[in-house]
């Protein structure tokens, strides 16, 4: 008898069963070995993902916004095997989101309404469908209405994980994630745990960023300011 061991939707190897006794394989023994097969699979892609979750993060600051945005957005949709994955940043002074647009320069500025609002007021992970009590039509729109600012409007919206970027106890932004690549239903408890392991040194790196921008900002602001000053 022989099964497959599937992992991140791909055939990873089999395992052969021979038996001692005459006959064929009951339909017991079967389930059986597919589901040694499943538990391997499991396991090999937690593996997998935990190794790339260590490995992603080498301490490297960010030299802008857009490059973290960039490296954030790329990482986490490998480590998670994630169809669409964006980070909005939080803006302290306004309470809203905003990311990098497509044209260099530009920005896209997002209110802090549901489900972003259940984020910033609580700090913690969002999950779509709800573990919980179930969402309300109107909120369940609203979350589809926010995957759709970033993917086709005719994409079904099957998942919706939104992962908090903290620094102690403030937010600095959070973490979109969007749909299984070649797979359906929810994202389950081993990608929630790659997310959140891969947050939270993304977070301190982001505030270094964020800081070292403000102040660039401000260096700029009073050289153009000295250069107004007569000689």
């Amino acid at each position: 008898l022989y099964a497959p061991i599937i992992a991140h939707g791909k055939p990873i190897g089999i395992i052969q069963a021979r038996g001692n006794r005459k006959g064929q394989f009951s339909e017991v023994d079967e389930q059986m070995v597919a589901g040694m097969c499943s538990i391997v699979g499991v396991l090999r892609e937690n593996i997998t993902r935990s190794l790339t979750a260590i490995n992603a993060d080498h301490g490297r600051e960010w030299p802008s916004i857009s490059d973290a945005v960039v490296s954030v957005q790329a990482q986490m949709a490998s480590a998670v095997h994630a169809q669409h994955v964006r980070l909005l940043i939080f803006e302290q002074d306004t309470g809203g989101f905003w990311t990098p647009g497509k044209e260099e320069g530009s920005y896209l500025r997002f209110p802090a309404e549901f489900p972003l609002g259940y984020v910033c007021e609580h700090k913690s992970l969002f999950h779509y469908p709800a573990r919980g009590a179930p969402v309300s039509e109107h909120e369940a729109f609203e979350i589809r209405a926010c995957a759709h600012r970033f993917m086709s409007k005719s994409t079904p919206v099957e998942a919706l994980l939104l992962v908090p970027l903290m620094a102690g106890d403030t937010l600095l932004g959070v973490i979109l994630i969007i749909n299984k690549v070649n797979a359906s239903g929810p994202f389950d408890a081993s990608t929630e745990k790659v997310a959140v392991t891969l947050s939270t040194p993304w977070g301190r790196r982001l505030e270094a960023t964020l800081r070292d921008e403000a102040t660039k900002r401000q260096l700029l602001k009073l050289h153009l300011t000295f250069k107004k000053l007569p000689a």
